[in-house]
């Protein structure tokens, strides 16, 4: 998981943004999923600096998926998401 460039988190370890986060708590359920990033500072407290929320609304017969980013200290953010297909 990845929120690069202003934010610079990573839980990739081989990332140069990685400072030690990890996604501590993640769940999926029927139509939503979610995670929340938790980063250990110097004292050896874990705070956290990034959750999101997505899930799939109805409008009319039309499914649409959609969620919240929040990243602390950065501000919630409303998102919408779509498939994209590789070139093979």
């Amino acid at each position: 998981m990845q929120l690069t460039d202003d934010f610079g988190l990573s839980t990739d370890p081989a990332h140069p943004n990685h400072s030690g986060e990890y996604i501590a708590h993640g769940f999926i359920v029927e139509d939503m999923q979610g995670a929340d990033l938790l980063w250990p500072n110097a004292d050896g407290n874990e705070l956290q600096v990034m959750s999101f929320r997505i899930g799939k609304v109805f409008e009319a017969r039309q499914a649409r998926i959609g969620g919240v980013v929040s990243v602390a200290g950065g501000g919630l953010w409303t998102v919408t998401c779509q498939a994209v297909e590789e070139e093979t």
